[in-house]
């Protein structure tokens, strides 16, 4: 492979990506902001929808099950957040995200390249390349993708 003729072509994906930002208000900045068990939960509430703390709980992983009382405090830090949405069911609440996980990749995405990468995508792609994070499978699959941009 052609390494600087692949990563200028997938610069123009990551800057095409990185400036076709939706209005994501809600998912702004979470990525900066969440912790790995705050993301845990948002996982549960992004596969299973809406659910409530006892349902949160049984979709956790083995080594991540918290007591109720934990669970239901982060829910609550989330909605705090604006990154879930409760209503009131019965004695309990039922939980859902504000923002899809698509979002939520993007947002993070954005967050990495702007604080981890000084703001320019460039520098994302060269470490991606050289540090061999891409498998051949990766690289082809990128070429494939930046051809089928070109056509449009």
């Amino acid at each position: 492979y052609n390494k600087h003729l692949l990563s200028t072509k997938t610069l123009v994906i990551i800057a095409l990506i990185y400036n076709n930002r939706d209005n994501m208000t809600q998912a702004n900045n979470a990525a900066a902001k969440l912790t790995s068990f705050e993301e845990d939960v948002m996982k549960v509430l992004w596969k299973q929808g809406a659910c409530n703390v006892h349902q949160v709980i049984d979709a956790l992983p083995q080594e991540r099950k918290k007591t109720y009382t934990s669970v239901s405090t982060i829910l609550r830090i989330l909605e705090g957040k604006q990154c879930v949405r409760s209503h009131k069911q019965g004695r309990g609440h039922i939980y859902s995200a504000s923002y899809s996980q698509e979002d939520y990749a993007q947002q993070s995405l954005e967050h990495l390249i702007t604080h981890g990468f000084s703001n320019q995508p460039a520098k994302l792609v060269n470490y991606l390349i050289n540090n061999s994070l891409l498998s051949k499978d990766d690289l082809q699959h990128l070429e494939a993708l930046i051809a089928g941009k070109g056509e449009s």
